[in-house]
C-alpha cells in the first residue's frame, strides 16, 4: 500500500470519508475557481484599461495632436501608441488598396473595351 493511500485510510483500514476529506476537496474546487474567476477579471481589468487608453491616443491622433500622442508614449502606454499608428498605417493601406483596385478596374475596362 502506497503512502498517500496509507494517509487516507482510517483506523479500520478503510478509506476516510468524513468532513475533512470532503472539505480539503470543496476548498481546493473553492482556491481552484477563485484563481480562475481573478484571472478572468484581471484579463477583462488589463483589457478595458487598454481600451479606454487606445481611444484617448486614438482621439488625440484624430484630432491631429502629435503631442497627446508623444505624451502617451511617454507616459509608458507603448500599446496606445502602437494602435495609434497602427490605425494610420491600416487607413494608408486601405487606401493603397483602394487605388490598386481602381486600377485594376480601369484595365479590365480598357481589354473589355478592346481599346489599346
Amino acid at each position: 500500500m502506497g503512502a498517500a493511500v496509507a494517509q487516507r485510510r482510517g483506523p479500520d483500514g478503510g478509506l476516510r470519508r468524513g468532513r475533512q476529506g470532503r472539505q480539503g476537496c470543496l476548498d481546493r474546487r473553492d482556491a481552484r475557481a477563485a484563481r480562475a474567476a481573478w484571472t478572468v477579471g484581471a484579463a477583462a481589468r488589463a483589457a478595458e484599461s487598454a481600451a479606454r487608453a487606445a481611444r484617448a491616443a486614438r482621439a488625440a491622433w484624430a484630432a491631429g495632436d502629435a503631442r497627446a500622442a508623444r505624451a502617451a508614449w511617454a507616459a509608458g502606454d507603448a500599446r496606445a501608441a502602437a494602435e495609434a499608428a497602427g490605425d494610420a498605417r491600416a487607413a494608408a493601406w486601405a487606401a493603397e488598396a483602394a487605388e490598386r483596385r481602381a486600377q485594376i478596374a480601369d484595365a479590365l475596362a480598357v481589354l473589355g473595351d478592346g481599346t489599346p
